[in-house]
């Protein structure tokens, strides 16, 4: 198990036994949520991974087979080229892939801060997205203690995470917009990027995606800040504390 979902279970560990029987077992089940998907984003980076190792040795041996001047593809290269379209469809649907899953890990991180210190009026805790928004108002609300770390790791979340699920993935919709890989050819810093065809000058510069390994780091990061903001703030659960005998 990772250090970060280590901790998630330790924390878990420790706190729910302050709270009676019910609240006990669902404070339990919304910061395993956090686990569950945090283990499904480092199966999609395995698979990841391997999609770019086969990429890459692709790319290379159709790179060994090329000639100076104009030639007809041979069957060896076309063969090559159909397999490299379909290592690069497997490549950019774990990239997706990864993105869709941490978008809902982002959210049940929210999901879990909101059952344990409870709803805030007029603030919405149902998306990563609507607590980047109030977060600060929350924070107020609910008279806790915070530093900019919590806030810093909530926007780079919704920048590089939230935002390119959204606008990139999820609701993308322009019939003029393209994919393509771009690589290293050390193996490393294999990503998608997205260009338009029949360019306008209000385009913007082809858009790149993160690579999953550096995401996750990023998603680790915050979750590391959201549970330094929760064990600092524990006396104003809002859940219901079990009774002293």
């Amino acid at each position: 198990m990772d250090e970060i979902c280590l901790r998630i279970s330790a924390f878990i560990d420790k706190e729910r036994n302050r709270f009676e029987n019910q609240h006990n077992n669902m404070f339990a089940y919304s910061w395993s949520a956090i686990v569950r998907y945090r283990d499904y984003l480092n199966i999609i980076l395995e698979r990841y991974k391997t999609a770019s190792q086969d990429f890459i040795q692709n790319h290379k041996a159709q790179q060994a087979l090329v000639r100076p001047g104009n030639h007809p593809m041979t069957q060896e290269q076309m063969k090559l080229a159909q397999e490299g379209a379909e290592i690069s469809a497997r490549l950019h649907l774990e990239i997706e892939t990864f993105y869709l899953f941490a978008k809902i890990l982002l959210d049940k991180v929210v999901h879990a801060i909101g059952f344990y210190f409870g709803p805030g009026r007029g603030i919405s805790l149902d998306s990563h997205d609507d607590l980047s928004k109030d977060l600060a108002a929350y924070i107020e609300l609910k008279e806790l203690v915070s530093d900019s770390s919590l806030s810093d790791s909530f926007q780079k979340c919704k920048t590089e995470i939230s935002d390119y699920r959204d606008y990139q993935i999820a609701h993308e919709k322009s019939p003029r917009t393209m994919r393509g890989t771009m690589f290293s050819l050390d193996g490393s810093n294999v990503r998608m990027f997205l260009g338009q065809i029949y360019p306008r000058e209000t385009d913007k510069n082809q858009i790149e995606s993160g690579t999953p390994d550096a995401l996750l780091q990023l998603i680790d990061e915050h979750i590391s800040n959201v549970l330094s903001f929760v064990e600092k703030n524990r006396e104003k659960v809002g859940l219901k504390l079990e009774k002293k005998k």
